[in-house]
C-alpha cells in the first residue's frame, strides 16, 4: 500500500507529528522552499522558526532510539556503540 503525503501546511502552523518520518518529511519540505528563494522574509523567517522546532523534534527521536539501541545491546551483553560519538568500528 503506498504511503500518503500528507497535505502541504502553512508555516506558521504548529509542528505536530506522530513519527520520525513525518517530520523529516515536513522539514525536507522547508529546506526545499527556503533553497527556493521565492519567499518573502516573514515567510522566510516562519520556515525558518518550524524548520528548528522539527529539527529539535528529529533530534530528540533519534536520541531516544539510541537509548533502546544501547539498552538492547547492554541487555544482550554486546558493546554499546556511540559512547565516544564514534560507530563501534571507529569510522
Amino acid at each position: 500500500m503506498p504511503r500518503s503525503t500528507p497535505p502541504s501546511r502553512q508555516p506558521d502552523q504548529p509542528a505536530s507529528f506522530e513519527t520520525f518520518e513525518q517530520a523529516l518529511g515536513r522539514l525536507e519540505e522547508i529546506i526545499r522552499r527556503l533553497e527556493g528563494g521565492n519567499l518573502s522574509l516573514d515567510e522566510s523567517i516562519q520556515c525558518f522558526t518550524e524548520g528548528m522546532k522539527l529539527h529539535a523534534f528529529c533530534e530528540q527521536a533519534l536520541k531516544q532510539a539510541r537509548q533502546k539501541i544501547d539498552v538492547l545491546l547492554r541487555e544482550s551483553g554486546q558493546i554499546v556503540p556511540w559512547e565516544d560519538g564514534q560507530p563501534p568500528d571507529g569510522s
